[in-house]
């Protein structure tokens, strides 16, 4: 039997945790999401009816967002099976998080440039997981730059040189292959 590993992913709505599973899962990928019930949520797409009942195109928030986890399996050159988690979205909703980061190999932290406030969030989020970022066990992937050019990488890496943090940072999209395969790659060169 292969060995296996693990290694969590995380993020706030919109940052594309579910979608990077989705890009390198090698099984069914498995879900907990439900309909999204959350205005302050960042915005998305729709269609709704104008007032002469034509269709028309609007911004809305995300449509579902993930309650527990997304799982999903990738194997590794080594033969290992590397097992990929998701928290969820929202840190209401995110009562599992530090458990599942328990005896992980570590952590990518996926950053919406599109978000409201993009350099709070990996700020909030460093703050939450600081354990795996002091042990050198987190990259990190700004996503949603082909939306919102700005913030510029520059400002993560001024945010991260200011709290005294060497991590690794990539602009990535959730959707590439290569990109998701970078980010991992990456993460497990740090381990070594």
């Amino acid at each position: 039997m292969n060995e296996t590993i693990k290694l969590v992913i995380t993020g706030y709505l919109g940052a594309g945790k579910t979608t990077t599973i989705r890009t390198v899962t090698e099984i069914p990928m498995i879900s907990t999401h439900v309909q999204n019930n959350n205005l302050s949520a960042p915005i998305i797409h729709e269609l709704s009816l104008s007032q002469d009942n034509k269709k028309v195109k609007n911004q809305s928030r995300e449509d579902i967002t993930t309650v527990t986890l997304d799982y999903g399996e990738l194997t590794l050159e080594t033969g290992q099976i590397l097992k990929l988690y998701a928290t969820a979205g929202h840190y209401r909703l995110d009562c599992i998080s530090n458990t599942l980061t328990e005896q992980s190999i570590g952590l990518i932290i996926l950053v919406n440039n599109n978000g409201d406030d993009p350099i709070g969030d990996l700020a909030r989020h460093i703050d939450h997981f600081f354990h795996l970022i002091q042990a050198h066990k987190v990259v990190i992937g700004v996503t949603h730059t082909d939306q919102a050019p700005l913030p510029k990488l520059q400002l993560y890496e001024n945010y991260l040189k200011a709290r005294d943090l060497a991590l690794p940072l990539f602009s990535i999209d959730a959707r590439s292959h290569n990109d998701v395969i970078l980010l991992i790659q990456t993460l497990l060169t740090t381990l070594k």
